[in-house]
């Protein structure tokens, strides 16, 4: 049981510095034009894992090494980030904020395959520019407005963890069987509904714009 919980503290970890930089890499690398969805793909990629390991789970569940295989087979998918993350460019906007213009520019081409970056590599400046004037971390606190939007952001994030989807995910196997009989089963299938949900908000994310899709899931949750 130690071990477990070992290795959960160091998963949870891992989820928690990909969940932040995962998103981030994506919109500094994206087109203008798809930068809403690749930055919120992330989820995608997640209810796709949840779904992926419901279906081996269900598959396992009579085999002798069930847990086992199931928790092995989960290593495929860190292994393929851990070996693929070298072959990654970096950004550009961080190459021009520590390395240069030049270094930015020879990313950007990387990622873009050409070399007419130009216009791109200037609206980049123009972000890193108007990044030098940024204010000290003390006035995200004092400042009204600031803090205004601090607590929006921190509460819509709050907020979503008290849903209690988290808890569903990892006790519903129990919750379910005790009720339903066949624990995994319902959450496959709460998974693939999960699945279902995602696949129209990537679409619309640049279309309907962030807030009104906030509002809705606010609103249906």
């Amino acid at each position: 049981m130690i071990l477990i919980l070992i290795g959960r503290v160091v998963e949870g970890a891992g989820v928690g510095c990909s969940s932040f930089s995962c998103p981030l890499y994506a919109s500094e690398i994206a087109p203008t034009n798809l930068r809403g969805m690749l930055s919120g793909f992330m989820q995608m990629t997640v209810v796709i894992g949840l779904f992926g390991a419901n279906v081996v789970n269900l598959l396992l569940q009579s085999h002798k090494w069930g847990w086992r295989l199931s928790n092995g087979i989960i290593l495929i998918a860190p292994i393929t980030i851990i070996v693929g993350i070298f072959f990654c460019p970096e950004t550009p906007r961080w190459l021009f904020q520590n390395k240069g213009r030049k270094a930015a520019e020879e990313s950007l081409k990387r990622i873009r395959k050409t070399d007419n970056v130009t216009a791109e590599l200037d609206a980049i400046a123009d972000t890193v520019k108007e990044m030098g004037n940024e204010m000290p971390i003390k006035e995200f606190f004092t400042t009204k407005k600031v803090l205004e939007r601090l607590g929006i952001g921190i509460g819509v994030h709050v907020l979503s963890q008290t849903t209690g989807i988290n808890p569903i995910f990892v006790y519903g196997g129990i919750i379910y069987q005790s009720v339903l009989g066949n624990g995994i089963l319902s959450l496959l299938i709460l998974s693939g509904t999960v699945l279902l949900c995602t696949i129209p908000a990537l679409f619309l994310f640049d279309r309907l714009g962030r807030r009104n899709l906030l509002m809705f899931g606010g609103i249906a949750m």
